[in-house]
């Protein structure tokens, strides 16, 4: 038996290959495929949040190789979106926005069992949260409070549909880590993972944090004075400023305001005060400005005194 040369197997097979693909190339055929819904003319002031069906079903038939073409093309079903409105909007089916088939001479075998598209539209907003540092333990929250540092910026801006929008309160940080993290540093947000929401910046930094300078009013404070005399009014009102952190730990015990011992008391006179404010803390205003001095009350213990 001769032996056959392993080139003339070789391009036997090429021109067999060859043959098959030409075939397959020139004959129709049939296929199902599945076309995927675009949008289109989307409203600035709405998104939509559920698309049903997401793709279109078809069955066409066709030239090999115009079929091929077709389907690198990635043609897409394009859903004008121009006339719709917030809440469920049924937009009629219509073959013909498959673009595509006529060009390359494909026929529809089977057409998809649906008459409308569902799409449910949102209200786009865009509202501002706090950025909420996380920490990854005790040690680097301790850390973070202890070096006074904060985010820079401390608010965001995030754009999306109003009904994920309102769920939130705040936006969290990655987990500060001291190990990792320090002043200047910068730290990602942790953000839905959703295509509808926004952000206008991914990360934040880690700043030191500048004194906050605030003022604050503490009511109605007793004026201390001898139990001999009689004063009006008893209380006073002060409004002051300082540091954020210092004002909240203060109390209006922390104020010491008695009438100033250099005045004259004269009867049915206004008397000064003498007002004491704990160190860090500046007086902006008083009401009254001064008190009214109605007598004594028993000459002897005030001259005891």
């Amino acid at each position: 038996m001769k032996k056959i040369n392993a080139s003339i197997l070789v391009f036997a097979f090429f021109i067999s290959l060859f043959i098959w693909f030409a075939l397959k190339f020139t004959q129709t055929q049939q296929v199902n495929i599945q076309i995927p819904i675009a949008i289109a003319n989307t409203p600035t002031s709405l998104i939509p949040m559920d698309i049903e069906p997401r793709s279109i079903n078809l069955v066409i038939a066709g030239r090999g190789d115009k079929l091929i073409k077709f389907h690198l093309k990635n043609y897409s079903y394009y859903l004008n979106l121009q006339n719709v409105h917030y809440g469920k909007n049924y937009i009629s089916f219509d073959i013909k926005n498959i673009k595509g088939l006529e060009k390359y001479d494909l026929n529809i075998i089977q057409y998809p069992q649906l008459l409308d598209i569902l799409v449910v539209m949102d209200n786009m907003t865009t509202q501002t949260f706090p950025v909420n540092p996380i920490f990854a333990d005790a040690e680097s929250k301790k850390y973070f409070e202890s070096h006074n540092l904060e985010t820079y910026p401390q608010q965001i801006q995030v754009k999306g549909p109003k009904k994920i929008i309102s769920e939130f309160i705040h936006i969290d940080t990655q987990p500060f880590n001291m190990k990792k993290h320090s002043e200047n540093s910068t730290i990602s947000l942790i953000l839905p993972q959703s295509d509808l929401v926004t952000a206008l910046v991914g990360n934040v930094k880690i700043v030191k944090s500048k004194p906050k300078i605030i003022r604050k009013a503490f009511p109605l404070i007793r004026i201390s004075y001898p139990d001999s005399l009689e004063i009006f009014p008893q209380f006073i009102s002060l409004i002051v400023e300082g540091e954020s952190k210092l004002l909240r730990t203060l109390s209006k015990q922390d104020f010491e305001i008695q009438i100033d011992p250099n005045y004259t008391l004269l009867v049915e006179h206004p008397v000064a005060l003498d007002i004491q404010l704990p160190e860090g803390v500046t007086l902006i205003s008083q009401t009254p400005k001064k008190v009214n001095f109605r007598g004594i009350i028993d000459p002897k213990k005030f001259i005891e005194k």
